[in-house]
């Protein structure tokens, strides 16, 4: 893919020094560890497409006991998982996720906290769904999780918006960002303020809306099976900030050709 498709390489190089101070971290007791663990055979295989630094990997294995392999384009990112404890029971791969790699197939392939939405145009989205439909095992699962783009656009109905995300007496930090409802791209940055000193990280996102992710989905041979708003089995509505999407192969692409 080309620069013009997909960003996050430059992006998380620059983010990963702070990615898990800006972070929360996640535990085996997490809604989002429990959902996937509970979907993917006891002591099974799984994928993590932008793994970057071991924030949904390293629980998912103490939960599950799962062989977890990631994918990510940021080495930065992946240095930062190779110095935390259990990264060692975890396989990386330093590469793009709209590439199928010569690794599985697995029983599950994740794709959360908006990775889909780093690739910055449909064509490179829907490689994505075209490569996990290469890498998960013919009866497994691919879980897609996205920020909504109808809660996009309400919360960035001005264009613009600022939120803050911490406050104390020595340092804030910001989110600013600018939706463009045409190009469906919202560009956000974290800044952080204080010490006399101020950083900003930039990232660009490509939002997709449900119908054009169910397309892309069909397109890449892949049917749905269940959307839910939260990790707690919340039926997907519209207005709701989440959008999680549970997808299979079809019976039709899994058919042998006659």
């Amino acid at each position: 893919m080309g620069d013009t498709e997909f960003h996050s390489e430059a992006e998380y190089a620059f983010l990963a020094s702070d990615y898990d101070e800006d972070n929360d971290p996640l535990s085996a007791d997490d809604p989002m560890i429990r959902f996937i663990a509970e979907r993917t055979p006891a002591g099974g295989t799984l994928v993590e497409y932008g793994i970057g630094t071991g924030r949904v990997a390293l629980p998912l294995v103490q939960a599950g006991g799962l062989s977890v392999t990631g994918i990510d384009v940021s080495q930065p990112m992946l240095d930062k998982l190779r110095q935390k404890p259990g990264a060692d029971r975890i396989r990386t791969l330093k590469g793009s996720i709209t590439e199928r790699h010569p690794i599985g197939p697995f029983n599950t392939v994740i794709c959360v906290f908006n990775t889909l939405l780093h690739v910055h145009t449909p064509e490179g989205q829907a490689a994505v769904l075209k490569a996990a439909a290469q890498h998960v095992e013919p009866d497994g699962l691919i879980i897609f999780e996205n920020s909504s783009a109808h809660y996009l656009e309400q919360a960035y109905a001005q264009g613009n918006r600022v939120t803050v995300l911490r406050m104390t007496a020595e340092h804030t930090t910001l989110l600013a960002g600018r939706l463009d409802a045409t190009a469906q791209l919202l560009r956000v940055s974290t800044i952080h303020l204080g010490g006399g000193h101020s950083r900003a990280h930039p990232v660009t996102l490509r939002y997709v809306w449900p119908s054009e992710l169910r397309l892309m989905a069909q397109l890449a041979g892949l049917e749905v099976v269940a959307e839910f708003s939260d990790w707690t089995g919340t039926a997907y509505q519209a207005p709701l900030a989440h959008h999680v999407v549970l997808l299979r192969r079809s019976a039709v692409a899994q058919a042998p050709a006659s």
